[in-house]
């Protein structure tokens, strides 16, 4: 019956796709120097605008940040972001919705992340820690957030059940996979979260592709 129940949550409903976002982001036009050094020096992986000036990219960033903004109310919460790649989502969740604190964990390109949280004038924590190494990369994070982010990396950490451990001490994941939704959802249950897909991000031009990854909220009541 618990697991039916968990199932009748999940309903495995894709929601219809959000409208593309045209949004221009703004930030001081002091800034666009460092913003179009550090897209150019990395190659930009979003397609998102500044300023007017449209950085071109694979993934766009304005349908993802619909989605991971209308995901929960992030006011006063303390989020981290593991695989955080250029640090958009924590930069844009401190700036935009009233985060308490957010963190951002790569192995990569956080020189980058913190120039970019420089152009958009928020102060967002930058750890480094390699998911694969032998060390105790879960005490260098520590388990003091109300949100944790997983955004892509589960796919490419070689222990992934290392990981999973990891995730399963919060009781708040926003998570995005490369499986298919029931197969990513399934992997949670036996941990007691419920799911709620909030939606699809996709790549390229053309949005109905096998590139879609459905990004899902996993929640859990304190037992």
């Amino acid at each position: 019956m618990k697991h039916c129940c968990f199932f009748l949550i999940c309903c495995f409903f894709i929601p219809q796709l959000y409208a593309e976002s045209n949004a221009d982001y703004k930030i001081s036009p002091s800034r666009m120097g460092i913003v179009r050094k550090t897209l150019m020096d990395e190659g930009n992986y979003y397609d998102i605008t500044i300023n007017g000036h449209h950085f071109k990219g694979s993934r766009k960033w304005g349908e993802r940040w619909d989605i991971l903004k209308g995901a929960m109310d992030y006011r006063g919460k303390k989020v981290i972001d593991l695989g955080t790649f250029m640090g958009f989502a924590p930069i844009f969740i401190k700036k935009y919705c009233g985060a308490q604190s957010c963190t951002g964990v790569d192995f990569h390109y956080l020189d980058s992340a913190k120039r970019m949280a420089d152009a958009f004038e928020v102060y967002v924590r930058f750890i480094h820690a390699d998911f694969d190494s032998s060390t105790s990369w879960e005490e260098k994070l520590g388990y003091d957030y109300d949100v944790v982010m997983c955004m892509s990396l589960f796919h490419w950490v070689r222990d992934k059940e290392r990981l999973l451990n990891y995730l399963s001490h919060f009781n708040t994941i926003i998570y995005e996979g490369h499986q298919p939704a029931e197969i990513e959802i399934e992997r949670f249950r036996p941990l007691g979260y419920q799911a709620k897909i909030l939606g699809t991000s996709y790549s390229g031009d053309h949005q109905m592709t096998s590139s879609g990854r459905t990004i899902i909220l996993f929640t859990r009541s304190d037992s």
